[in-house]
């Protein structure tokens, strides 16, 4: 393989983006698409909602645009070539079969960069337009600021369980008709161990509850500490609850209490001081429920509840990270369109790319029926009964996670949203899976039907 053939082909894939106005429009969807969406999506009406719609719709709009993007120009630049008997000429000279597919798939990524690139910039721009002196006030910028524009390490309460508490639970929901008869595997006790947690943030009226956070030891260098809080109510209307909060060490009187109404499913951001960090490095939280008038229950979710986020860095960084996280994403989408370009006619190949791309944004309803080996929970009554087809649905679940689970877990767009950090290894993990081993697997399997392809086929 000549790399002078490779940037060749390389050179005529981006001036055919070019002349072909595909490049052209992408950029105008993407401009339009992160510009116009805030406006038509002005959020809840408070300085962090609006650029929490900011950064959270535009930043969608602009990968699934880029994805879909590149899923389409990846089938077209093999498809309509071959179609079109152009591929006839380029073969006609001395360049390899590999030598065209790598260097298109060059083109197509390098065009990636480039308009990642400026969404990147565009979005900084825009969110440190829409945070500006003139329109917040320093409370508002501040609020801004650790919630949403940061890079934090998120920390949940310790919640230990043990073994027979465990298999009690798969017994009672066995029992009730919650998990099948021959539920006895590690898929039961998660969904077992998710009950348990939901019953121990579970406070009733008149009741505390009391949670534990270990920070490791590079977590009590002085980082600024966020205790964020959201609950659910027992009651149907969503009016605030009484109840107060002490926090601190567990070996000492409370650095913080709070007493007030707390509306549900609200959440509630609470600096924490140094002092609040134990000689261990714990932090204790409790809850008292001390609503009178209505007595209402209270939840805290065990995905959202109770979160404790420590000061990792700032957000333009996390920004980069996540935008070459996503970017590992689309190589692999692009190895995918060129496999099915060179395979299928341009019909058929756009057809099998968006149907993987639906698949793959299905990844997360993927891993928890592969996790629970059930397809839905019922609010209430049993489970229904499972049909002949159910084993081998369950089946095809599985062979499906393979490939979404380290995708859904490499989503970098969800930990940017709400300010989580993006550590350095995980870009280099997505490098790794999605360039060297997804990508990698695409372009062999890829180059071998394209090999086998005959180009010159008569009509």
């Amino acid at each position: 393989m000549h790399p002078q053939a490779v940037l060749a082909i390389m050179r005529l894939t981006l001036r055919e983006a070019v002349r072909s106005r595909v490049l052209l429009a992408v950029t105008v969807l993407l401009l339009a698409g992160l510009l116009g969406l805030p406006a038509l999506i002005p959020g809840d009406g408070t300085p962090t909602g609006r650029v929490h719609v900011l950064l959270h719709y535009a930043l969608r709009y602009a990968v699934t645009l880029l994805a879909v993007g590149t899923m389409w120009a990846a089938c077209a630049s093999l498809a309509i070539e071959t179609q079109d008997r152009c591929l006839q000429l380029l073969m006609a000279k001395p360049v390899r079969r590999g030598e065209i597919w790598l260097g298109k798939w060059l083109a197509i990524i390098g065009l990636n960069a480039g308009l990642l690139a400026v969404t990147g910039l565009l979005l900084v721009g825009a969110l440190r337009w829409a945070t500006r002196p003139a329109v917040l006030t320093p409370q508002e910028l501040q609020a801004v600021e650790n919630q949403i524009l940061t890079a934090r390490k998120l920390v949940l309460p310790s919640e230990e369980m043990s073994s027979t508490a465990l298999e009690q639970r798969v017994a009672e929901l066995i029992r009730a008709g919650r998990l099948p008869p021959e539920a006895r595997s590690e898929k039961a006790r998660l969904l077992a161990g998710t009950a348990l947690r939901r019953e121990a943030r579970t406070v009733a009226p008149g009741a505390s509850g009391r949670w534990t956070f270990h920070l490791s030891p590079e977590m009590r260098r002085g980082q600024p500490l966020t205790l964020r809080l959201r609950f659910q109510s027992s009651r149907p209307e969503r009016v605030t609850l009484d109840g107060e909060w002490r926090i601190g060490p567990p070996e000492a009187p409370p650095v913080q209490r709070l007493r007030r109404g707390f509306y549900p499913c609200a959440a509630v951001w609470l600096p924490l001081p140094p002092a609040a960090i134990g000689a261990d490095g714990t932090i204790t939280a409790e809850f008292k429920n001390l609503e009178e008038r209505m007595p209402a229950t209270v939840i805290f979710e065990p995905d959202d509840g109770l979160q404790l986020f420590v000061h990792w860095g700032a957000f333009e960084p996390n920004l980069l990270r996540a935008l070459l996280v996503i970017w590992c994403e689309l190589a692999f989408l692009a190895a995918l369109g060129l496999a099915a370009g060179g395979l299928f006619s341009l019909p058929v190949a756009v057809f099998v790319s968006l149907a993987i791309l639906v698949v793959l944004a299905f990844g997360g309803y993927i891993e928890r029926v592969v996790a629970t080996g059930v397809f839905y929970l019922p609010h209430e009554g049993e489970l229904p009964r499972a049909g002949p087809l159910d084993a081998a649905a369950r089946a095809l679940y599985r062979t499906l996670h393979v490939v979404t689970g380290p995708w859904v877990r490499l989503d970098a767009v969800n930990r940017l949203v709400e300010g989580r950090y993006i550590p350095w290894h995980a870009v280099g993990r997505a490098l790794a899976l999605l360039v060297g081993v997804y990508a990698g697997v695409t372009v062999a399997v890829g180059l071998v039907f394209f090999h086998r392809r005959e180009i010159a086929a008569t009509r």
